[in-house]
């Protein structure tokens, strides 16, 4: 399963969930940062 994690989820969660082998990317990660959520929807 992978997470797209919006700009405001911590990095703390992001590393848990890789730690339970799930794949997690912020936006800024995939140059989307401070995207808006119908953005955010539509890569999802």
């Amino acid at each position: 399963m992978r997470f797209l994690l919006d700009d405001n989820v911590p990095y703390s969660l992001k590393s848990w969930l890789e730690e339970k082998v799930f794949k997690a990317v912020k936006l800024f990660e995939v140059g989307l940062k401070g995207a808006e959520d119908e953005k955010m929807c539509q890569i999802g």
